[in-house]
């Protein structure tokens, strides 16, 4: 979900004119001038959702920080501003579904498939996004200043489920000893199934 996250910011054309490929899937702060404005992607939590609606223990709600970095300026307060509402509109669940979808297809070198809503199994297993807070304050680095700007993101989603690849069963065995135990087979019961066969 995080490389996702950043992966809608890297293709977002607003944050591409202002921060450019400096978004960091990671915590690490951006110091050097040169470096900002920058932005971050973390984990802060992440939380099993657990209610009589929703007993299902594969559901998870995960709290995720967009941290924005700027430069201490005069220009700071509206700097920031529009760095969190660049984030804000382009975070979306169809977004990140579709780059989670990437994501995964290119690590596995094939596509994944799709339901009859167009979602793959990635893309349906997010149910919510909302942006729950932004805390916006200065970060001081020896003399330096560093205007920051942190928006909380709880995304809930729950473990994807994959329709495993196999072949048609067309065998079953089974064998009994029914004599004391010896370690013989007496009984043997035997299934085959036609290949065309649809039941």
């Amino acid at each position: 979900i995080r490389k996702g996250m950043v992966a809608v910011f890297l293709a977002d054309s607003g944050m591409a004119a202002m921060v450019g490929d400096r978004i960091f899937p990671n915590r690490v702060e951006q110091w050097w001038s040169e470096e900002l404005p920058a932005t971050g992607v973390y984990t802060l939590h992440e939380d099993n959702v657990t209610t009589d609606k929703n007993p299902d223990p594969e559901e998870r709600k995960l709290t995720m920080a967009v941290e924005v970095l700027t430069q201490a300026t005069e220009l700071l307060d509206d700097q920031l501003d529009a760095l969190a509402l660049l984030v804000e509109r382009a975070m979306s669940i169809d977004a990140l579904g579709a780059a989670m979808t990437a994501i995964v297809e290119a690590k596995l070198g094939k596509n994944i498939g799709r339901n009859s809503e167009n979602r793959s199994p990635v893309d349906a297993a997010l149910l919510a996004i909302k942006l729950t807070g932004t805390e916006t304050g200065i970060a001081v680095d020896a003399e330096r200043q560093i205007g920051v700007s942190t928006l909380t993101f709880d995304i809930e989603y729950q473990a994807p489920v994959f329709t495993a690849e196999m072949d048609d069963f067309l065998l079953g065995c089974s064998g009994w000893d029914v004599a004391t135990a010896d370690g013989n087979i007496e009984m043997q019961s035997r299934v085959e199934f036609p290949p065309a066969a649809t039941e």
